[in-house]
């Protein structure tokens, strides 16, 4: 009985430490129509100026790749993950890790090799 203090003193501790490291991602500076600048995939980076994600208010998105495919869907974020959410398909995952009125940074591949893009406002 005497260690059931401990594991809630751990447990509490815990949560305190990883909420204080979690940053939420400001909302009002996602809407934007971006587009794309690079992508860092280990040692190598490529340019992709074709890319375009519109983030509308609206919780919509239209997102274009680098074939000129275009994708529309919903999307929500949590702490500083954004998702993309087509009709009837799995969410995408982005790790949000800096956004402000003229830059976005997103990590494509959160939780393994880092594959991060940069897109600028377009607007």
């Amino acid at each position: 009985m005497q260690q059931l203090p401990s594991y809630v003193l751990i447990l509490f501790i815990n949560t305190l430490f990883f909420t204080a490291c979690t940053n939420d991602v400001d909302k009002n500076l996602l809407v934007n129509n971006w587009q794309g600048v690079e992508v860092t995939f280990g040692d190598q980076t490529n340019k992709v100026p074709n890319v375009r994600l519109e983030l509308k208010e609206d919780k919509t998105y239209s997102f274009t790749d680098i074939t000129g495919s275009t994708q529309t869907g919903n999307y929500s974020t949590m702490a500083n993950m954004l998702y993309l959410k087509r009709e009837g398909k799995d969410k995408i995952s982005m790790e949000v890790e800096e956004v402000n009125g003229s830059q976005l940074v997103v990590n494509l591949n959160p939780g393994a090799i880092p594959m991060v893009m940069t897109l600028k406002a377009a607007r």
